[in-house]
């Protein structure tokens, strides 16, 4: 059948499309986390957490550790894991493991010509993030302690006391 044919050949399955299992770190340092700003594809211009596909048989945090030093030239602690996501993308899907990291060494640089920018995580949620990046920031802002910056008030209830003293 003719249209059938069409669209089949029009249209990429879901059974034939590639997966791309990356992982990918959150690293935290001075309650900002580092983004990288994606260079191509449909995602253009969005952030994501900087990673790589898993192309070995290292573990995922070993892989994870591998690509930031491969990328960054730095080594990192993986602390935990902070969520999993997937997306199917127009030619491809990715499934991504993203993880909370530290620095331990090394002063960053981006040895790929990524752009990198460190993002306060308060404000994380206000970025533009790549579209399977973005449902792991919930559970990232969820993760990171982060200082009380709302004033408190600690003689809270000792106007009442005072009332009571005067009558």
């Amino acid at each position: 059948d003719e249209t059938m044919r069409a669209t089949a050949v029009g249209s990429v399955s879901l059974a034939e499309k590639p997966i791309d299992y990356v992982v990918a770190a959150a690293i935290v340092k001075d309650e900002k986390v580092l983004g990288s700003i994606i260079k191509h594809g449909e995602d253009i211009n969005k952030l994501e957490f900087p990673g790589g596909k898993i192309n070995s048989g290292n573990s995922p945090t070993e892989e994870l550790k591998k690509i930031i030093k491969e990328n960054l030239n730095i080594d990192i602690e993986v602390t935990s894991k902070v969520d999993n996501s997937s997306y199917e993308y127009k030619d491809k899907r990715i499934n991504l493991d993203v993880y909370k990291c530290k620095l331990v060494k090394g002063e960053i640089k981006s040895l790929d010509k990524e752009i990198l920018k460190w993002i306060e995580i308060n404000k994380l949620k206000k970025n533009d993030w790549s579209k399977v990046d973005a449902p792991i920031i919930e559970s990232l802002v969820d993760l990171v302690p982060r200082a009380i910056t709302e004033e408190v008030d600690f003689n809270y209830g000792k106007g009442s006391e005072e009332k009571s003293e005067k009558e």
